[in-house]
C-alpha cells in the first residue's frame, strides 16, 4: 500500500514539475515580476526531490544498458573533478550553480519510468501536451499581432530591448525570454509532425498544431530554428516507411493530406507576414558563417581552458555575479560547444560528447527491437532530435527547457527499455 501511493505521489509530483516550467514564465513576467529569482529557482526544488526518491530507487533495474552505466559513472565522476577545480578557483558557489545547469534534471532519467507504467501513460499525457501546445501557439500567434511595448511581449527583465523580425516581435510565448520559447516551438512543433505522421493523438487538434507550428517557428525569427525544423521533419519523414514505422497507406495519406495543410496555412494572414518578415530578417542579416565558426571550433580555447577547463559553473548565467577575478576567462562566449570546452576543457568536452553519443546509439538499439509502431516513430524522432546534442550544437545544458526536454526524452527511452525487457520476461515465462 505504502509502495502504490508513493507511486501516485510520484506521478502527481511529476506532472506539476512539467506544469510548474510553463507556469513560471507567466508568473515571473507578467504576474509576480518581483519574485523572479525565487521563482526561476522552484524548479531546483523538484529536482531536489527527486533526487532524495532517487537515492532510495534501484537504479539497476531501470538503467540497463552497460555502456550508459559505464559513460554516465565517468561523466558524473568528472563533473564532480570539475565541482572541486572550480571551487578552488572561483569559490563554491560558482560550481554549485554550476552543478546545478548540468545535473539537475538527470533524476527525470530515473523519475519517467518510475512514474509511467504503461504505454497508454505515455501516449495519454502527449494527448495532454497536444492541448497546451495548441494554447501555446495561439498565444504566439496573438503576440506577433501585438506592437512590441504591448504588455504581453515583455520579458522579465524589462530594460531589455524587444527583438524583432520584420515589422513584427520574435515571439517568446510563455517563457522569459527568447531562447527558451525558440527550443520549446521547435521541440513541440516537431512533436505535431511527428504525431501527425504516426497518426497518433486527436488528428484535428494535432494538424491544427502542425500548422500553427510552423507559423510559430518562423515567428521565432531564428534560422537555426526554421533550419532545424525543416531538416528534422524531412529526415523523418525520409526514414518512417523504411524503419517500418508507417504503412504505405499511411505514407500515401501523408502525402495527400500535408499539402492541404501547408496550403491552408499558406492562406492566413499570421502564415504570410510570418514568411514576409522572416524573409526581411533573412536579407538584413549578417552571415550565419561566425555562428557556425563558433560551434565547431570549441578546442579555439584549449590554450587557456587547457585539458581540464576552469572548473564547473564558470560560464553559467546564475554565477556570473559572483566570480570577481575573471582575467583568466575569455571575455565572451555564447555557443555551448564553446562553454563546455571553457569549464571543463578538452577531456570534459570529449567525455560530453561520448556521453551523449552512447545514449544515441542505446536509442537506436531500443528502436529498432521495439513493436510497437508508435512508440519506435517516437523514438525515431528522439534519435533524430537528438542528433545536434551529440554534436554539441545547441544549447542542450545551457537553457533549461532544452534540458529539460532532453533529460526527458532519455527517461521515455529507459521505460520504454524496461517495457521491452518485462516483456520479454512475460514472454519466457509464456513458453
Amino acid at each position: 500500500m505504502a509502495i502504490l501511493i508513493e507511486h501516485v505521489n510520484l506521478k502527481k509530483t511529476l506532472i506539476f514539475f512539467y506544469i510548474w516550467v510553463l507556469l513560471e514564465g507567466i508568473l515571473r513576467k507578467w504576474v509576480v515580476p518581483g519574485l523572479s529569482n525565487a521563482l526561476f529557482l522552484g524548479k531546483l526544488v523538484f529536482s531536489i526531490y527527486f533526487a532524495f526518491v532517487l537515492i532510495k530507487t534501484n537504479r539497476k533495474k531501470i538503467l540497463q544498458d552497460k555502456n550508459i552505466i559505464i559513460a554516465l559513472t565517468i561523466y558524473m565522476l568528472f563533473l564532480c573533478f570539475s565541482f572541486c577545480l572550480g571551487a578552488l578557483n572561483f569559490g563554491p558557489i560558482v560550481p554549485i550553480l554550476g552543478l546545478s545547469v548540468h545535473v539537475a534534471y538527470f533524476p527525470l532519467f530515473f523519475m519517467i519510468p518510475l512514474a509511467l507504467k504503461t504505454k497508454q501513460g505515455l501516449f495519454k499525457f502527449l494527448n495532454f501536451l497536444n492541448f497546451i501546445i495548441l494554447l501555446v501557439f495561439i498565444l504566439g500567434i496573438y503576440q506577433y499581432t501585438l506592437p512590441p511595448d504591448h504588455f504581453l511581449n515583455k520579458y522579465v527583465a524589462e530594460t531589455e530591448y524587444i527583438s524583432q523580425v520584420g515589422n513584427a516581435v520574435r515571439i517568446t510565448t510563455i517563457f522569459p525570454y527568447i531562447t527558451l520559447s525558440q527550443y520549446y516551438i521547435v521541440f513541440t512543433a516537431l512533436l505535431s509532425f511527428a504525431q501527425f505522421v504516426l497518426n497518433s493523438g486527436n488528428k484535428l487538434i494535432v494538424s491544427i498544431n502542425v500548422i500553427l507550428g510552423v507559423a510559430c517557428v518562423f515567428m521565432t525569427g531564428s534560422r537555426y530554428s526554421l533550419g532545424f525544423y525543416i531538416f528534422t521533419s524531412v529526415l523523418f519523414l525520409m526514414l518512417a516507411k523504411p524503419f517500418k514505422v508507417i504503412s504505405f497507406k499511411q505514407f500515401a495519406r501523408i502525402f495527400i493530406v500535408l499539402p492541404v495543410l501547408v496550403l491552408i496555412g499558406l492562406q492566413t494572414s499570421f502564415f504570410q507576414n510570418s514568411l514576409e518578415n522572416f524573409q526581411s530578417r533573412i536579407n538584413n542579416s549578417d552571415s550565419s558563417e561566425g555562428r557556425l565558426l563558433e560551434i565547431f571550433t570549441p578546442f579555439k580555447f584549449s590554450e587557456t581552458a587547457g585539458f581540464f577547463g576552469h572548473g564547473l559553473g564558470v560560464t553559467a548565467s546564475p554565477a556570473q555575479s559572483f566570480i570577481y577575478d575573471r582575467s583568466s576567462l575569455p571575455s565572451y562566449w555564447e555557443e555551448e560547444s564553446e562553454r563546455i570546452a571553457i569549464e571543463q576543457g578538452m577531456l570534459g568536452f570529449i567525455i560530453l560528447v561520448i556521453f551523449r553519443f552512447t545514449v544515441l546509439l542505446f536509442l537506436f538499439k531500443v528502436m529498432n527491437r521495439e513493436k510497437d509502431k508508435k512508440l519506435r516513430g517516437l523514438l525515431l524522432f528522439f534519435f533524430i532530435y537528438q542528433i545536434p546534442a551529440v554534436l554539441v550544437m545547441s544549447q542542450t545544458n545551457y537553457a533549461y527547457i532544452e534540458n529539460i526536454i532532453y533529460c526527458s526524452q532519455i527517461g521515455v527511452l529507459l521505460f520504454i527499455a524496461a517495457r521491452q525487457k518485462q516483456r520479454y520476461i512475460d514472454e519466457s515465462y509464456s513458453i
